[in-house]
């Protein structure tokens, strides 16, 4: 990488974007185009090695779909890695506003998404986190390329050698790594991205993951023994079939990416133009928001927390950290769990692997061990009843745009509010019940408000004629 004194002399600050455990990104501009720019602080353990890592990932790979890496530099106190920067926003947002999304639509998407992992596989790099958060579009034109990004997870591997370390997002991992005990070569590994790619499609015509539950436990048993079912869902038999034979439970049965990009449902051929249900992009639309709203609340009772909360959290990570490197390994959670939720040895190095699954390879930051006490405990029916109750100001029973703003705070705008109302207002009257907010917090079946959205719209409609 290029040594600088400052990246500021080649680069000037448009925007913060987000940040992580690890690293922060940042929109930066230079001769009138713009970036994005990852930050990783060398004060980090890992952060060299996840730099170097990333660096030789991404510039290996070359494709139209998938993010451009541009360079890398480094300063005395970081190191940067310089990309494109896609500003078209996240794929089940656009597909949420798109009222005539059809299956032929999903599996023309689907055909981009199985193109650019096989460009990966290609160059021997598995992603192993797919999910809709890492595809984007570059812009906001209509035309726009989908883009597949966050290559914080991949690896190089090759086909014969075993991998034992777990990653990923819960909802899309495949068998093999749902179960720790399963061998996992670079072959499987191939196929693990596969897997991935076929829970999408079944999130994108139903609505909703294939396997459920109310902790990732639950989600992972679900996955390893539940079959594919498609409920009430009205999905093309080649549809089904598709989904059927890329979620298989072994392996070296699954569909290969090439066998994927022959299927006459992915060609469409078979898959059908007619608009998906009104109720699959409704739940599609609840089902996405659930993370972001977990997430912000998460962020709010974070900053709520008292200074004597916040430094008994520290000291808590600090003494649990026993090499200091700033992060915590499965080790050091299962002693937590062990000594502050009498959990059996057991049971705490299997709900360990499970938190760890949705981090970094490095392990759990002191924000991420925050949010996660902190929602702990949150999580019950009186907590979320007392953060209602502190957010609804007039005391309504409702929370409006203007409460929802004060509770999140600054950092949403007002069009991010009403659309975060518009995903979970079941019977839009602009606001939110507790009923729904209680609904979008734990995440359950919403059954009963789309029949009241349903009714709503029958009305209307009745009302025309």
């Amino acid at each position: 990488s290029n040594t600088v004194k400052s990246i500021w002399k080649l680069y000037e600050f448009t925007k913060h974007l987000g940040s992580g455990g690890s690293c922060t990104v940042e929109a930066v501009i230079a001769n009138n185009v713009e970036f994005a720019l990852k930050s990783l602080n060398k004060k980090q353990k890992h952060n060299k090695r996840l730099f170097i890592q990333e660096v030789e990932i991404l510039s290996k790979l070359n494709h139209p779909n998938i993010l451009r890496y541009v360079d890398c530099y480094q300063d005395s106190e970081n190191f940067y890695i310089i990309t494109e920067l896609c500003l078209g926003g996240e794929l089940f947002d656009r597909i949420i506003r798109d009222h005539h999304f059809s299956e032929q639509t999903a599996a023309r998407i689907l055909q981009t998404m199985l193109n650019a992992i096989k460009h990966c596989h290609e160059q021997r790099i598995v992603h192993r986190d797919l999910k809709p958060e890492n595809f984007v579009f570059a812009t906001e034109a209509e035309d726009s390329n989908l883009i597949l990004i966050d290559f914080g997870c991949a690896q190089v591997v090759e086909d014969n050698k075993n991998y034992e370390d777990l990653v990923g997002t819960p909802f899309y991992l495949p068998p093999e790594s749902a179960d720790p005990s399963r061998p996992r070569n670079g072959r499987t590994l191939k196929a693990s991205d596969v897997w991935s790619l076929g829970v999408i499609a079944y999130v994108m015509v139903t609505g909703k993951p294939p396997f459920y539950g109310k902790d990732n436990r639950d989600i992972f048993q679900a996955i390893i023994h539940k079959k594919v079912h498609f409920g009430k869902a009205k999905v093309s038999d080649s549809g089904k079939a598709f989904i059927k034979a890329v979620l298989t439970k072994e392996p070296k049965d699954r569909l290969s990416l090439q066998q994927c990009l022959d299927h006459p449902w992915i060609k469409g051929e078979t898959s059908t133009p007619d608009p998906l249900d009104a109720e699959v992009l409704e739940a599609l639309r609840e089902f996405t928001n659930q993370c972001k709203l977990k997430k912000a609340l998460a962020r709010l009772l974070v900053a709520e927390m008292t200074e004597g909360d916040k430094e008994a959290l520290k000291a808590q990570f600090a003494r649990l950290d026993k090499n200091g490197d700033g992060f915590l390994q499965i080790a050091e959670i299962s002693a937590l769990l062990r000594d502050d939720f009498g959990q059996d040895a057991d049971e705490a190095e299997r709900e360990a692997k499970e938190i760890l699954r949705n981090e970094s390879k490095s392990g759990l930051t002191i924000e991420k061990f925050t949010e996660i006490q902190v929602m702990r405990r949150h999580s019950g029916a009186e907590q979320i009843a007392k953060t209602f109750k502190d957010a609804d100001a007039d005391g309504d029973g409702f929370l409006d745009p203007s409460e929802i703003a004060q509770m999140l705070g600054d950092g949403l705008t007002q069009s991010a509010i009403a659309e975060m109302i518009k995903e979970i207002d079941a019977n839009n009257d602009g606001r939110i019940s507790y009923d729904e907010f209680l609904v979008a917090m734990r995440g359950k079946p919403r059954e009963k408000a789309l029949k009241a959205k349903e009714a709503i719209r029958v009305h209307s409609l009745a009302k025309v004629k």
